[in-house]
């Protein structure tokens, strides 16, 4: 009787902070689990993900031509099967030496030219390290830089599973989602699906899904191909891996429970050795696609009590959001948590629109944490501005459901809902209608757009 807003929690994804905005649904009372920032390499927020790092994207020069027992698997196919010249290793060596993307330019600018396929890869590679995130704000003024894209586009179909996959997590970590470019990846990846090894898929579907390359017509023969490969390669993944593919299919809609189940195997067999990030990572995709494994929330309850003082803000939203939206009671598990958080300064350092989700989880858990909700509200109120419509919406439910009446946040929740009524969508005025109802606030402001001088643009935040 609540209008409970269902969870909408950002991916915890690879390696960013804002999630991407989803619907809020009602379906039977139960809340529905769209969107939350997996692991990287983990915003997220995160998302999950502030990404979880992942190593070994780059390989020794000479192991491009072959792949053996003892090398990594090639990027590409040498012309004839014979060995790249001298020169474009020593190339790659100066490329992986580059200690800044200035550095890496000026090494474009000389000697691209004399560029393979193998250098073009190294050096895109190296360039996605070197940016740090700013989504290529340190390499776009350069022309050598859009020679390089060109480049790389022209080859993309020349690539071997390897290259395609480092090709994919570079361009994902840069945020470069060039339609030619994914579309020749993807229509390598579904030719050789077959021969893709775990760390292939799990890099080339976290790709994908970070940058929403899902439902083309080219992403969605690559995704059924690869899901056909997946529930073979879990035998001795790196677990990173495993997470990766975890968060990499809840995002991208192909919740198969022949992955999950693999996935949730992998998962309980190396429960005692994750951190906190993994524990999220692995929870929010099991809620998100509906996969149940009351037993494997037990042992992920069990390891989240042993590594409590190591969890991050970022961390305790994803999984609080998880084991609600699963329906995993653990008041316990929250209370010492909540505490972690607040007596850490965590909770006060979270993003508005993380603590949302947190505030989301222990509401629809029905634990009531004082001081975390304090924080909570102070938060709210203070980056009232910064938040979008269903943030505030998520917010309202969260302090009314718990009966928090008196909290300093409602004037701030009113005055957004005044000003941008318009933003709101049916579902999201229905909760906050209830809402402003059950604390005392009187009707929801009526619908319009106004026009105010100055005010800010509340457009819809993107993941990475």
């Amino acid at each position: 009787g609540s209008s409970r807003p269902p969870p909408r929690c950002r991916p915890l994804s690879p390696s960013s902070s804002h999630g991407w905005r989803a619907a809020m649904e009602q379906a039977g009372g139960r809340p529905v689990a769209t969107m939350l920032s997996g692991e990287s390499q983990q915003q997220e927020a995160q998302p999950v993900v502030t990404g979880r790092a992942v190593s070994g994207s780059l390989y020794a020069p000479g192991t491009f031509p072959r792949s053996s027992a003892s090398a990594a698997p090639p990027i590409y196919r040498v012309a004839g099967g014979g060995r790249r010249p001298q020169e474009c290793i020593e190339v790659d060596i100066r490329l992986r030496n580059a200690t800044s993307s200035g550095e890496l330019l000026r090494i474009l600018a000389e000697a691209l030219p004399r560029f393979d396929v193998g250098s073009v890869v190294v050096a895109f590679c190296t360039a996605a390290k070197l940016d740090e995130g700013k989504e290529m704000a340190t390499l776009d003024r350069s022309p050598a830089w859009a020679v390089l894209q060109g480049r790389l586009i022209d080859c993309a179909h020349l690539l071997e599973p390897r290259g395609m996959s480092m090709v994919a997590y570079a361009a994902a970590r840069l945020m470069w989602g060039h339609e030619a470019l994914l579309t020749a990846l993807a229509t390598v990846g579904a030719r050789r699906a077959p021969d893709f090894g775990a760390t292939d898929i799990a890099k080339g579907c976290w790709a994908f899904a970070k940058l929403r390359f899902v439902q083309e017509p080219a992403a969605a023969e690559f995704w059924q191909a690869v899901a056909r490969q997946a529930e073979t390669k879990f035998r001795s993944p790196r677990f990173v891996d495993v997470s990766m593919m975890a968060w990499a299919f809840a995002m991208g809609g192909y919740a198969h429970s022949a992955i999950f189940s693999e996935i949730c195997k992998a998962t309980r067999a190396a429960c005692d050795t994750l951190p906190p990030r993994s524990l999220a990572s692995i929870a929010w995709a099991c809620a998100k696609t509906s996969h149940k494994d009351a037993a494997l929330f037990q042992d992920i309850a069990r390891r989240a009590h042993a590594t409590l003082t190591e969890f991050s803000g970022h961390d305790a939203a994803a999984f609080c959001w998880a084991f609600s939206a699963a329906g995993v009671q653990a008041d316990d598990l929250y209370e010492s948590l909540g505490t972690h958080l607040v007596s850490s300064g965590l909770l006060r350092r979270l993003s508005a629109p993380l603590a949302a989700e947190l505030a989301w989880g222990y509401a629809a858990a029905r634990v009531h944490h004082a001081q975390l909700f304090a924080d909570l509200e102070w938060l709210c109120a203070s980056h009232i501005w910064d938040l979008e419509a269903e943030d505030v919406t998520g917010f309202a439910w969260s302090f009314a459901s718990l009966g928090r009446a008196e909290s300093k946040a409602w004037p701030a929740i009113h005055s957004y809902a005044a000003r941008f009524a318009g933003r709101f969508r049916a579902s999201e005025r229905q909760v906050l209608s209830w809402a402003f109802a059950n604390v005392g606030l009187g009707t929801l402001p009526a619908r319009h757009e106004p026009t105010v001088g100055g005010a800010r643009s509340l457009g819809s935040r993107e993941l990475t």
